[in-house]
């Protein structure tokens, strides 16, 4: 049976035998290197900081009539997520959660294959085809896009619904196994390796085949945050010419993995509009500029990409607040509000009222600021914002300094949310992915204080 007792104050073990660090002493050698524990706020910092300068003077001419408000209210929450950052960096690390690593050690296989056979079925099921038509799909995608659609609208809901349940359930399962499998990917069988890299390659078509980016973007940051976690563990606090090979091959991948998901993104784009290199965002009025050239193509997408909900959020700050608590901060709590609050209830939340306005909530962003603005109003997000950099601190400390891979998970969640706050709250748009979130989240959270006795254990 599954039993939680408190974990008494002494020196674990690893591997070998040899006494590790209590979490006091990890800490003081922790707080020696400051560039491993600010890293992810570092990565924050830039990349919500850029987006918001590109929004206001990238190509693009928004005409926002309250950046004042935009700005003093972004300003805000930086500083909380600031402050909620420094807070938890400063705090003890957890325990690394051993007992959930070891039972998704013994599992490893098994959890790769149901990855493989999850993620195959999931492209039959949303989108009603097979995965070997892979080349007529990257063939047009404009086509796939629509018919995808198309599809979701006529489809039995028969299968549908079961197998999103399983899904929801097996997700976290496969999350963990997928993360661990990464960062011990030397360590692997060779069928383990096949299959580690077969659920890559299905996570990524059935972005394909649906003609949408989410599961492409979730598997790069995935990747990208395994990676890293395993790099700064390395980290010694000496300089070596190994270590600077272990940095030098990091970047590189980071930056490989980068230039493809851009090169990926911007061909799927291009497809999707018929080799149109003209962008604009018809609701607004607005086109970007110098986007005749391949270069300024991808640039002009990026920016639209990634801060075009800016000025969604511009648009809600003048709509009137209604609260939708506690289904409005999440796309895929739809149906649960639906069904327990009927169907008007997220009608008065921010999107779907800037949606009436001529702001297509089902093409267009907002911010994810703005989906949790719907429940507890703006003013309240920064408190929200601190509860983000608190966590992002935490796990990413757990994950490094007390190797777990729970945390590990967390903060690859955490990573999704904060390079998505500029857009939607990417975490909550699929029930799937949320589950995941809040099943591994909760699980880590307990284990950090509590040793977690499974059965078989």
């Amino acid at each position: 049976m599954t039993q939680l007792r408190r974990t008494p104050v002494r020196l674990p073990s690893d591997s070998a035998g040899s006494p590790r660090l209590p979490s006091r002493a990890a800490d003081t050698a922790g707080q020696r290197n400051l560039g491993k524990l600010y890293l992810p706020y570092l990565v924050f910092a830039l990349f919500n900081v850029g987006t918001y300068l590109a929004f206001l003077y990238g190509p693009f001419a928004w005409p926002i009539r309250n950046a004042g408000l935009m700005s003093g209210l972004l300003t805000a929450f930086f500083v909380f997520y600031t402050a909620g950052y420094v807070f938890g960096a400063q705090r003890q690390v957890g325990r690394p959660g051993r007992e959930v690593t070891d039972w998704v050690v013994r599992h490893l296989g098994v959890l790769l294959l149901v990855g493989v056979l999850v993620f195959a079925a999931s492209i039959y099921v949303y989108t009603g085809e097979f995965f070997w038509n892979t080349a007529r799909i990257f063939g047009d995608q404009q086509e796939n896009y629509y018919d995808t659609l198309r599809y979701g609208e006529t489809s039995s809901s028969l299968l549908n619904a079961p197998f999103v349940l399983l899904k929801i359930v097996l997700q976290p399962l496969i999350t963990l196994g997928l993360i661990y499998a990464t960062m011990n990917f030397r360590r692997l069988k060779p069928w383990e390796k096949g299959a580690l890299l077969a659920v890559y390659l299905f996570w990524v078509l059935f972005s394909v085949f649906r003609g949408t980016d989410k599961e492409i973007f979730d598997i790069a940051v995935i990747f990208l945050t395994a990676t890293a976690v395993n790099y700064y563990r390395s980290l010694t606090g000496r300089v070596s010419l190994a270590q600077l090979a272990r940095s030098l091959l990091f970047v590189t991948l980071a930056v490989v993995t980068l230039v493809g998901f851009l090169s990926v993104f911007s061909q799927r784009k291009l497809t999707r509009t018929g080799g149109q290199t003209n962008i604009c965002v018809i609701e607004a009025g607005v086109c970007a500029r110098g986007t005749d050239t391949p270069l300024g193509y991808v640039y002009g997408l990026t920016v639209a990409y990634a801060t075009h909900g800016y000025y969604g959020m511009s648009l809600a700050l003048q709509e009137p607040f209604n609260t939708t608590f506690p289904f409005g901060n999440a796309p895929a709590l739809k149906p649960l509000s639906d069904a327990v609050m009927g169907e008007e209830y997220l009608e008065h939340s921010y999107p779907n009222k800037i949606d009436r306005r001529g702001w297509d909530n089902g093409v267009r962003w907002s911010t994810a600021y703005t989906s949790w603005a719907s429940d507890i109003s703006f003013w309240l997000v920064p408190f929200v914002m601190f509860l983000v950099g608190l966590v992002t601190a935490l796990s990413w400390k757990d994950a490094v300094l007390n190797e777990s891979l729970l945390a590990t998970a967390v903060f690859s969640f955490m990573t999704t949310m904060s390079l998505f706050l500029s857009a939607n709250n990417q975490v909550g748009i699929a029930l799937d992915s949320l589950s995941a979130f809040i099943v591994i989240t909760l699980v880590w959270l307990v284990t950090r204080t509590y040793r977690l006795r499974l059965r078989g254990h």
